[in-house]
């Protein structure tokens, strides 16, 4: 399992410079005329993409358990 770390870094890298080439997150905030967008909605594509934080966060903290890891992740 630990062998996957790279390659899902690598697919998380992937997404979002596809992310950056065909602007997903400003299509997510066209959605704002639709929704009432104030205060943290204000940006639409901060609550999809706060998910996929937390979910990377809570599935990385196994691989940060070993101290060095951790270094070298963050570093």
């Amino acid at each position: 399992m630990k062998g996957h770390v790279g390659l899902v870094l690598g697919i998380i890298f992937l997404f979002l410079s596809i992310d950056e080439g065909f602007q997903i997150h400003e299509n997510i905030g066209d959605m704002a005329k639709y929704i009432d967008s104030t205060g943290v909605l204000y940006f639409p594509w901060v609550v999809p993409y706060g998910f996929a934080v937390i979910v990377f966060i809570l599935v990385y903290l196994i691989y940060l358990q070993s101290e060095r890891t951790a270094v070298l992740f963050i570093l």
